[in-house]
């Protein structure tokens, strides 16, 4: 029996994929202790880990101070925003490690597991000589990769905002290297750096430059198992009728004129709607709700995926991945740039259509959805990833990976 330590950033998308992997290890008889914040408690305790509480004020996740809330944003303009914050979350992220260390090393664990967005995964395993294993929920990145030179070439010149943002996370990074003897940590090592392990949760056909990556990367696909996580959820309604599922995800609130375009375009359609508006949104203001629609804060995704017909989704990896399992076509609005590089991947694989900011009003979403859901060619394409997605062996792979 192995002790695995587990680090990650407080959001769904990131947290989701590594649960079942986590029950999968537990089941296999591995002791996994889970550091996250204590929102995420009773998922962690449910799947059997042990659950390791993180100040959420301590770790700055979310979408960028400045970012346009309906996800409507000029790119380049969203990237610069992000040069300033990625920095400071970083930062953050590093100031943890201090906090930790001796919690971390009365574990007398075997193992670290972190995700590419928790730098106090990395740092904490070097500190004390732990073996790691990066666990990547979206993209297999490094050096070469298109965000993080885009990234890269951004904070060549930053704005006074980065600027001040990237002297935060040199003053971090130099505190560790002085209290614990780590190496130089560059702002993008968290983007670029590679372990022995990597798993990474895509299959590798829709990994982009897949030849880029070599055996130190695992892709095991989607990390799938039923959540549980809506049990009153109506799921009945949906069998035998087509489904249309609209969700822009968690982190980012949808702008209320997106809902608004949603009704206007599918009230009354042949479409049985499923729309999850999140918990930042009041659905005392969101006016009349047409009959076909049923909205929530929160919806159980797997279970509707399997009945659903299309997909509006944001492009969230985890989101993406979940309908690839389930073979669902896609028209992807991103929100922000590693989400706008997946809705043209969707669209390149012939998985769905994107749609570009300033186009999602109410007459492009019911072209997109009429265009996606009444061509068999999206549907044969998705069944194609859908195979490739199920063949990659998902958590079950990734729990051998990291035993092995």
């Amino acid at each position: 029996m192995s002790r695995v330590l587990v680090f990650n950033v407080p959001a769904h998308g990131h947290v989701n994929p590594t649960l079942p992997v986590v029950a999968e290890l537990v089941a296999r008889g591995e002791q996994v202790v889970y550091y996250l914040t204590e929102e995420f408690e009773p998922q962690i305790r449910r799947i059997g880990a042990d659950f390791r509480r993180i100040e959420g004020t301590q770790v700055g996740f979310g979408p960028p101070p400045g970012a346009d809330a309906g996800g409507l944003s000029d790119p380049a303009t969203v990237m610069r925003t992000m040069a300033a914050f990625f920095p400071r979350m970083m930062a953050q992220g590093l100031r943890l490690v201090p906090q930790l260390v001796d919690r971390v090393r009365a574990e007398d664990a075997d193992l670290v597991v972190y995700t590419p967005l928790c730098p106090w995964g990395r740092a904490l395993s070097e500190a004390l000589g732990l073996p790691a294993v990066k666990f990547s929920p979206t993209y297999a990145t490094n050096e070469h990769s298109p965000l993080v030179r885009r990234l890269s070439s951004v904070l060549e010149e930053p704005s006074p905002e980065a600027e001040e943002a990237m002297g935060d996370f040199r003053d971090a990074s130099r505190d560790l290297r002085d209290r614990y003897g780590l190496g130089p940590l560059r702002i993008t090592d968290p983007l670029s750096y590679a372990e022995a392990l990597n798993v990474v949760a895509l299959p590798r056909r829709f990994q982009p430059d897949a030849d880029a990556f070599d055996e130190r990367y695992v892709f095991v696909g989607p990390c799938v198992s039923p959540r549980g996580d809506t049990p009153d959820f109506p799921s009945e309604r949906l069998a035998g009728r087509p489904t249309l599922y609209i969700s822009l995800g968690t982190v980012f609130a949808a702008d209320p004129g997106f809902f608004s375009a949603c009704f206007e375009a599918f009230a009354d359609s042949g479409w049985e709607v499923v729309l999850s508006i999140g918990t930042r949104t009041d659905p005392a203001t969101m006016g009349r709700v047409p009959g076909n629609f049923l909205v929530r804060p929160h919806v159980p995704q797997l279970e509707v995926l399997e009945h659903a017909d299309v997909f509006v989704t944001h492009g969230g990896m985890n989101s993406v991945m979940e309908a690839a399992y389930y073979g669902v076509p896609m028209v992807v609005a991103p929100q922000q740039p590693e989400q706008a590089m997946t809705a043209a991947r969707v669209a390149e694989l012939g998985l769905g259509v994107a749609l570009e900011p300033g186009e999602v009003t109410a007459g492009a979403l019911r072209h997109a959805v009429a265009t996606v859901g009444g061509d068999p060619g999206y549907k044969g394409h998705a069944a194609d990833l859908q195979e490739a997605a199920r063949d990659a062996g998902g958590y079950r792979r990734a729990a051998d990976a990291i035993q092995q």
